[in-house]
């Protein structure tokens, strides 16, 4: 009875994701359990390093060489989560386009990929497993673990449930951001189409939006410039008293140009996100 309850509260946790950024930010807490965690990580670049061994749409497979054995490798998946939408998200921002705005720039664009698209990881080595980093990806907070979900809490080796990653993982991250020019020819080789489709939307609502501002501006002047009277002098501005009232009547925008003007505030607000 008590299994099945706790599988309905399961059910009923909104399921989060969890991008590089936010692995490495719950990664801080795994010097807690593992006091010379990041030695472990450097030694090894010193046993052989890692390789990037394949890309596929939306998978980036690596070998790490193990920090404590010699002619030991472990098999270390990235699996990109959601790439079109982020894609989208990131190429309307247009500071993230090239210096002209002629198009996205690829590398400023690959940069800020690699650090916000949600991502599941996966690690062949059993420290990933029995220190429970399979289980604390999985919790439906992070739902970062590729592969089959761990059910089994890490109760004796880290019952706190610190850090998220092993260290060949960490070493993965780590190494990333020197893959800037390898993600950029990824992203190109297997999203050009809808980059390209992104990037014409974005072009059309800044069309819209310049248009807009324009109309917005010539409006606006035009309700600021002060009548003229039939012997060519202007007329004297409005008091805001008008006969027949007692009290004064504040002067007020047409309703086209509040509306016009509210329109343009949503549309440049998506560029300066």
């Amino acid at each position: 009875m008590m299994d099945g309850l706790f599988e309905r509260i399961k059910e009923s946790v909104k399921i989060c994701e969890a991008s590089i950024r936010d692995l490495k930010r719950k990664q801080r807490t795994i010097s807690w359990l593992y006091p010379t965690f990041q030695d472990r990580v450097n030694k090894i670049g010193d046993m052989g390093g890692l390789r990037l061994t394949n890309t596929d749409d939306d998978n980036w497979d690596f070998k790490v060489h193990s920090g404590t054995k010699k002619d030991t490798w472990y098999d270390c998946v990235i699996h990109f989560v959601n790439v079109k939408d982020t894609l989208k998200k990131l190429v309307m921002n247009r500071r993230l386009w090239t210096i002209n705005k002629e198009r996205v720039d690829l590398r400023k664009l690959a940069s800020e990929f690699v650090e916000t698209v949600n991502v599941q990881t996966f690690c062949s080595c059993p420290s990933d497993l029995y220190s429970g980093f399979h289980y604390i990806r999985g919790l439906p907070r992070y739902d970062a673990k590729y592969t089959n979900p761990e059910h089994r809490p890490p109760k004796k080796r880290n019952p706190r449930q610190y850090g998220a990653q092993c260290k060949h993982l960490s070493a993965v991250m780590k190494a990333l951001p020197f893959y800037n020019t390898a993600i950029a020819k990824w992203l190109n080789q297997f999203y050009s189409k809808e980059i390209a489709e992104y990037q014409e939307l974005a072009k059309k609502e800044l069309g819209v939006a310049k248009a807009g501002a324009k109309e917005l501006t010539k409006r606006m002047e035009s309700e600021k410039k002060p009548m003229e009277r039939p012997d060519g002098r202007p007329e004297r501005p409005s008091s805001g008293i008008r006969r027949g009232k007692t009290h004064l009547e504040d002067e007020k925008p047409t309703e086209t140009t509040e509306d016009l003007r509210d329109t343009l505030r949503k549309v440049w607000g998506s560029f300066n996100k």
